[in-house]
C-alpha cells in the first residue's frame, strides 16, 4: 500500500492511499525479492530492489 500525504505551512493537508501490486518479469533477478511478503521498496537485503 502506498500512502502520500502533503501538508501546507498553514496547516492544511491532504492524503491519498493506493494499493500497489508489483509485477515481475519471469526470471528477473530481483523478482523474488520484490514479490516476497514484507518487501520494502528499495530494500532487497543490500541490493537495489527496483
Amino acid at each position: 500500500m502506498l500512502v502520500v500525504e502533503a501538508k501546507q505551512r498553514d496547516g492544511r493537508s491532504v492524503s491519498v492511499t493506493r494499493t500497489v501490486v508489483p509485477s515481475c518479469a519471469y526470471g528477473a533477478a530481483h523478482c523474488d525479492c520484490e514479490c516476497r511478503a514484507g518487501y520494502e521498496l528499495g530494500n532487497c537485503e543490500g541490493r537495489d530492489g527496483g
